[in-house]
């Protein structure tokens, strides 16, 4: 059976837009509609800006979901490498479907590009759901007029109105749905790549260092709970280590401990981390006395 299965992932999404479009009544009647047993709990100043949950997705498992709503101009642009993971796996762009806010919406748009940019993605390259809030207001522009300015790529789009509960849900399934299949996909892509990587490995010579990886085994239910409480106390490490002839150490054989300090903000920062070790053969008998 898969990891997706068996343990609990999670998957961030990001509600952006213009102030006043609707951000935060999306996450506050989605929130109202999930089971009391099913929520998770979040330290945060502004609980209508944040909301989490657990939910099951068919065949793809069990999921930690984490909903931030923000507005335009608040922003943090990356300002690091590149290879640093997005503080988001999906966005819905929540856009005021008034006339009198349509240039709003449209440079609202164009800093939502700009920040998936920063972060070296582009709009096709990420899950994206349009929604078009307040649909119950007068002076609304028609749909597809809207979709003319503001959708050029033919996104999925809802028309919504959250002051009478519509779209909203239409609007999270979508999403929630192309980014944990995105996910799914990532996780497969980079599992092939790792196993492309170990068969073209050179092993190096005797008298050379050799290297020991450690990968993180954290996933549990319970590890999902403390990602969103900062607490990664738990984490779990395996050590793979292989001999000088190239066959691994089994169960029959004494284990090597050998204690390493990890930074902990490592971890909070990037979520996982590929650790190499150089490991330095010594023939003398010091290290055993």
């Amino acid at each position: 059976m898969s990891q997706a299965a068996t343990a609990t992932q999670t998957c961030r999404v990001l509600y952006y837009g213009p102030g006043g479009a609707g951000k935060r009544e999306n996450l506050r009647q989605i929130i109202d509609s999930i089971p009391p047993e099913q929520r998770l709990s979040l330290t945060t100043s502004d609980p209508e800006r944040q909301i989490a949950f657990r939910m099951r997705s068919g065949t793809q498992g069990e999921w930690a979901i984490l909903v931030q709503a923000m507005d335009t101009g608040r922003e943090i642009y990356n300002q690091s490498s590149q290879k640093d993971r997005p503080p988001f796996d999906g966005v819905v762009f929540v856009a005021h479907s008034s006339a009198s806010r349509l240039d709003q919406s449209l440079s609202s748009m164009e800093e939502l590009k700009n920040f998936i940019d920063s972060w070296g993605k582009d709009v096709m390259s990420l899950p994206l759901v349009i929604q078009y809030n307040k649909r119950e207001e007068p002076g609304c522009l028609p749909v597809d007029r809207l979709e003319s300015l503001l959708n050029p790529w033919g996104l999925l789009s809802f028309p919504a109105s959250t002051q009478q509960g519509e779209g909203i849900k239409e609007t999270l399934k979508a999403i929630l749905s192309l980014t944990i299949s995105q996910l799914l996909q990532d996780q497969v892509e980079q599992g092939n790549q790792s196993r492309e990587e170990a068969v073209t490995v050179k092993k190096p010579p005797v008298s050379q260092t050799t290297g020991t990886e450690i990968t993180s085994q954290a996933g549990s239910d319970s590890g999902s709970e403390l990602l969103f409480t900062r607490e990664r106390d738990k984490s779990v490490f395996q050590v793979v280590s292989e001999d000088r002839s190239g066959i691994f150490f089994d169960e029959l054989r004494p284990p090597i401990v050998v204690p390493v300090r990890i930074p902990k903000k490592l971890l909070e920062k990037y979520g996982s981390a590929r650790i190499i070790l150089e490991v330095e053969l010594d023939d003398s008998d010091s290290v055993l006395s």
